[in-house]
């Protein structure tokens, strides 16, 4: 598999291997995987993510967070955990789905963004704030998958259709609260109009 890896995926893999080494551990798992996207600067992977602001040091301190810090002793062979590897066999398959004969960053960060129990999908998706379907969107774009509007629509696909769902729900609850609150506004001020009348009468 790995001679169908870029130059800029190996150096993926390279970077992975020595965001473990820094962090004191002894295996390279996604998160690591994700780390090296990230510092691959020139590849597309981590032209997308900066693109919505994920930085290697943001990501470096969320998966610090996350994962804590090794014991400091690491082999001079770091093995892949078998979750990396699978992400590996899934950016194989993600390259073979655009009929592409190379393995690159892209196909790497499309299998860590569809690897829903992954540190990295964790991490963009709760801690950094990030929308996984638009990062997928704009690789797909780079990649030439998506050429106009009408493909950009399919293509927002349900996750971008059930939040804006969600955000309207939300505005008509706010104006339903807003309503409310007025509503008992005007009946505690009717109420005050009525004691009032009421005092009035009795002095008269």
């Amino acid at each position: 598999m790995f001679e169908k890896f870029t130059e800029g995926a190996i150096k993926v893999i390279m970077l992975s291997q020595e965001e473990a080494r820094r962090m004191g551990h002894n295996f390279v798992g996604t998160e690591q995987l994700f780390l090296g996207v990230v510092g691959q600067r020139q590849g597309m992977g981590a032209k997308a993510l900066k693109s919505f602001g994920v930085t290697l040091k943001k990501a470096r301190k969320e998966v610090e967070n996350y994962i804590g810090r090794g014991t400091g002793f690491v082999a001079s062979e770091i093995p892949f955990t078998p979750r990396a590897k699978g992400i590996l066999e899934r950016a194989l398959e993600q390259a073979k789905s655009f009929n592409h004969s190379y393995i690159s960053t892209e196909h790497i960060l499309l299998a860590l963004l569809d690897d829903e129990d992954g540190v990295a999908y964790h991490i963009l998706s709760s801690k950094l704030k990030v929308s996984l379907n638009k990062i997928r969107l704009c690789v797909l774009e780079e990649l030439g998958q998506i050429v106009d509007a009408a493909g950009l629509e399919v293509a927002l696909g349900q996750e971008e259709i059930e939040q804006r769902r969600q955000q309207r729900y939300e505005e008509l609850a706010e104006r339903s609260k807003r309503a409310k609150k007025k509503k008992e506004e005007m009946e505690r001020i009717r109420l005050l109009i009525k004691e009032y009348r009421s005092i009035m009468e009795r002095h008269n």
